[in-house]
């Protein structure tokens, strides 16, 4: 029972330090040139839809390949 009980300690300490490493990199990634980028990514419904699917198949690609 112990043992159950600290790997899920430890794993939602993980879980949380991974929370937060994103928020902070997303904060770092978040500047004005970015910022600029997304709105001509998203300045009409076919760019926003194009621009969705091409980060969601990149980031779903990236998470396929490392794990």
């Amino acid at each position: 029972m112990l043992e159950i009980l600290s790997i899920l300690l430890l794993g939602t300490g993980l879980f949380l330090l991974g929370v937060e490493t994103l928020n902070i990199n997303i904060k770092k990634m978040a500047g004005r040139q970015f910022r600029i980028n997304f709105q001509k990514w998203t300045s009409s419904k076919i760019k926003s839809i194009a621009s969705g699917f091409l980060l969601g198949a990149m980031t779903h690609s990236a998470g396929s390949a490392s794990g």
